[in-house]
């Protein structure tokens, strides 16, 4: 088994304990349960399974499944809103976007800013793979556990909260800002992504912000020219985040930090 995978492994066995223990309704339930039971099914018999080339390739790509699945098993334990936390996130938000002026800053920015902000968000769905391809490409596609084992640590624990620190993000509980007062086509892109694909709730820290920056920190040594871009991707996400209304300042914040750390105990922890 690979880091990544027990790391896999752990996670899932975390939701089940809470899927067992919270007040889930039983449908939900048992959902839950068959769900975690076959992904980690999966990745036992990946694991298992002859070393040839193809079961190599789906354990180099499938944590991109199971960043998605784990996303969306952590959102079947998000019990109401805690309202509480919501204001106080909500009250370092207007302290920090007071700082920078930020309502009259997105107004008047050049439209042309705004849409490469926003796509910036989007392009999150992107980094992941990219990140890795660009090993492959670099000659070190056999650095992808340890790629994998950093991104799914900064992944992890955004979602790992999602059952404890319930907050619904700024989009869904402020009346329209300057963004969405402005005719901007990939905003309605990302809005239309959040509302098919996304479990309308926020995650904290950021996912977005932590997962594009541990891609950029996974590359930078061996391809820097990747990691230089993925760096000031990751910077723009952590902005169109805030500026866009998808998360709180303190959950980029957050993220950062916690990739920060991820990649700490990667490479400093022996992996």
């Amino acid at each position: 088994m690979r880091t990544s995978e027990w790391l896999l492994l752990g996670y899932l066995a975390y939701l089940l304990m809470i899927a067992v223990t919270r007040p889930v309704p039983g449908v939900r339930r048992g959902r839950l349960v068959v769900c975690i039971l076959a992904i980690g099914a999966l990745a036992v018999s990946l694991a298992a399974a002859p070393r040839v080339w193809l079961t190599g390739f789906a354990r180099n790509w499938l944590p991109l499944l199971y960043i998605f699945v784990c996303y969306h098993l952590s959102n079947a334990l998000f019990v109401p809103p805690h309202e509480g936390a919501e204001a106080l996130f909500a009250r370092f938000d207007r302290w920090v976007r007071r700082l920078v002026d930020l309502p009259r800053m997105m107004a008047q920015a050049p439209r042309l800013v705004v849409e490469f902000l926003e796509l910036s968000y989007f392009g999150y769905y992107a980094a992941l793979p990219i990140g890795y391809l660009a090993l492959v490409v670099a000659g070190h596609g056999g650095q992808a556990d340890r790629y994998w084992t950093l991104v799914l640590l900064a992944q992890f624990p955004c979602f790992a909260l999602l059952p404890w620190v319930r907050t619904r993000p700024p989009w869904a509980l402020e009346t329209p800002g300057p963004m969405d007062q402005r005719p901007l086509l990939v905003r309605r892109l990302n809005r239309f992504v959040i509302s098919h694909a996304s479990i309308h709730f926020n995650t904290f820290p950021s996912s977005h912000t932590a997962g594009t920056l541990a891609t950029c920190l996974g590359v930078m040594a061996l391809s820097p020219a990747t990691g230089l871009a993925l760096f000031v991707l990751s910077v723009c996400v952590a902005v169109a985040t805030i500026v866009g209304r998808y998360h709180y300042a303190g959950d980029a914040i957050a993220a950062v930090a916690t990739a920060l750390a991820a990649w700490a105990v990667v490479f400093y922890g022996g992996f």
